[in-house]
């Protein structure tokens, strides 16, 4: 089973670097903008499939603002950067 997540960023230059540890670690990975579902701002949201549920902690950094739990159409806010 695959769990789907979004992280949404601090600064712009956090997508490459989640995109570039990512691929180093071979996470299913896509860029994409940001849905309005979860967000007012026109920004980009990096999509990641992990294998277990909670892998996604291990990517969390200071560039990370917020990670959602997508399930269908449905969003989960399931981490927020403390300074939010």
């Amino acid at each position: 089973m695959t769990h789907n997540y979004l992280f949404l960023f601090h600064v712009p230059y956090g997508v490459k670097k989640l995109k570039n540890r990512l691929q180093e670690n071979s996470v299913a990975l896509s860029i994409i903008d940001a849905p309005r579902k979860i967000t007012t701002e026109c920004e980009i949201a990096l999509s990641a499939q992990f294998s277990a549920e909670n892998d996604y902690l291990d990517y969390t950094d200071e560039n990370i603002r917020e990670v959602w739990r997508v399930n269908g159409l449905a969003y989960q806010r399931v981490w927020k950067d403390k300074l939010v």
